[in-house]
């Protein structure tokens, strides 16, 4: 017996089944109380299992990752075990909004119920289609948790021949890979030319159809994930991590990217991605760098950029792979490409070594504060990044906007200044995009040191004032946010 693969080749039952790993899906078909199974679904959804698995190990071959794919458990060597569940209710109380959430919690009862029906952390969650159209959850969760649809139509044998069955079984192998903490990524424009449709952009709508493949960032990924691993360990827990400097140019062609970060958990790979506007982020290109010494660089040919019109606008970010399968991720910049068709690509990020000791600096004024979560305007001078101040969004009517100020003393004289570093807070929310600057030697008269854009990054920043300048008090002004909320945050400010 033999199965098609999406590029027109065959793998034999035997290929397909070589495949071995310490832990193994976790396969559920929900069945709700008014909709029974579809017929042969426990054959239909087997084949296509080892399909996907076949897939999926294939491009973890072709990208250095060895004879590897996610576990299935077997029932008899040949046939996937599949976990069948009787829901509580009828399929209307499993909806696709909010749906995933009712059926992920009746399957982990199950699961407390019966512990040995559990082979690992991840989840693929299959439902009966609907006949009266009510919608059922199609989609990854997130933290290890797949769903997707049953229908008659996905078989193997209907692929590349009836569009429903690539639409459903791809979209089966694509939700699948979010249940394997895949993010959306495109290809680059080669691997467009000679592999097709990466997956997790649109592959599910030509998986089996037209070329499609699993891109090395994913691989890389999957690579330290759970479900690959041939030896039992401890996977998906706590990883500290921070993006400490980082560097970026175009040379000769490519846009260089170089970076140090420090973790308590260590770092397989290192992902930077390029992400231009639209789509949400399913057209980000990523390439993988390899690391050492806590240091990462990669080399992104400006060529293999799908959209380079002038004024197309891109934003940069990076993912740690720990060792662990945890996810470090990190919004680094933004540019925009020239008329000329070059990327705007010039930034270096992180902490000075010049600047000035803070012995004495205090707050002095602010326009608010969120006291009730100790989101203290005086956190901006501690030291530590994980602390910030935030305005105030709580027991405010109407709600807050901009501008929002924070004033700073800094010392009993006034000191040269030619800068500030500023850091934003670290998870992205409520950074800080316009901005003014004032200064005063007397906290009266003011002198305005223009307006900055920041970029939305956790790295230490630095704005330049042009000149130097006599400086005892600084007042900042913010104009906007990056997520145009009417709040702001900031986690620490410095002088140079």
């Amino acid at each position: 017996m033999s199965s098609s693969n999406d590029d027109g080749t065959e793998d034999s039952v035997e290929d397909e089944r070589k495949y071995t790993s310490a832990y193994q899906l976790n396969v559920v078909y929900f069945v709700p109380t008014d909709n029974p199974p579809k017929p042969n679904h426990e054959e239909r959804i087997s084949e296509i299992l080892l399909h996907v698995q076949s897939f999926y190990g294939k491009y973890m071959k072709r990208w250095g990752y060895g004879e590897r794919s996610f576990g299935l458990p077997m029932e008899d060597g040949n046939t996937v075990d599949i976990t069948r569940i009787n829901a509580d209710g009828p399929a209307s109380d499993y909806p696709y909004d909010g749906g995933g959430s009712a059926v992920k919690e009746e399957v982990q009862a199950y699961m407390e119920a019966n512990p040995r029906a559990k082979t690992s952390d991840h989840y693929l969650v299959l439902l009966p289609e609907n006949e009266d159209g009510v919608g059922a959850p199609y989609y990854g969760l997130g933290q290890g948790w797949a769903f997707a649809t049953d229908r008659e139509v996905m078989d193997v044998d209907n692929l590349g021949r009836e569009r429903d069955a690539t639409v459903y079984i791809g979209g089966l192998a694509h939700e699948l890979g979010h249940g394997l903490l895949l993010p959306h990524t495109t290809h680059h424009a080669s691997e467009n030319e000679q592999l097709g449709m990466a997956l997790m952009d649109a592959g599910n709508s030509t998986y089996g159809d037209a070329p499609t493949f699993l891109t090395k960032r994913s691989a890389a990924i999957l690579n330290v994930g759970q479900l690959f691993s041939e030896t039992e360990g401890e996977f998906y827990g706590s990883a500290r991590a921070r993006l400490n400097s980082i560097k970026g140019t175009v040379e000769d062609g490519k846009v260089v990217v170089k970076g140090t970060y420090e973790t308590d958990m260590p770092v397989s790979e290192a992902i930077v991605y390029q992400d231009p506007e639209g789509r949400s982020n399913y057209n980000a290109m990523g390439w993988v760098a390899s690391v050492s010494g806590q240091q990462f660089k990669t080399q992104m040919p400006v060529a293999e950029l799908t959209k380079t019109n002038a004024g197309t606008n891109y934003e940069i970010y990076v993912r740690l792979v720990h060792e662990n399968g945890t996810l470090s991720s990190f919004p680094v910049t933004t540019y925009a490409f020239e008329e000329s068709g070059k990327p705007k690509v010039n930034f270096d990020l992180g902490p000075r070594d010049d600047t000035i000791d803070r012995k004495g600096w205090q707050i002095v004024d602010f326009s608010s504060e969120e006291v009730g979560y100790d989101r203290y305007a005086s956190n901006i001078l501690d030291g530590d990044v994980s602390t910030f101040w935030h305005s105030r969004w709580s027991d405010r009517d109407p709600s807050p906007t901009h501008p929002h100020f924070v004033t700073i003393e800094m010392g009993d004289e006034p000191s040269g200044v030619q800068g500030l570093e500023l850091v934003q807070r670290q998870n992205g929310q409520r950074n800080i995009r316009g901005l003014k600057v004032e200064v005063s030697t007397d906290g009266e008269s003011w002198t305005s040191m223009g307006a900055y854009e920041l970029e939305k990054t956790t790295v230490a920043q630095s704005i330049r004032f042009g000149r130097e300048e006599d400086v005892r008090y600084v007042r900042l002004t913010t104009r906007s946010s990056w997520d145009e909320s009417g709040l702001a945050s900031l986690a620490e400010v410095r002088a140079f």
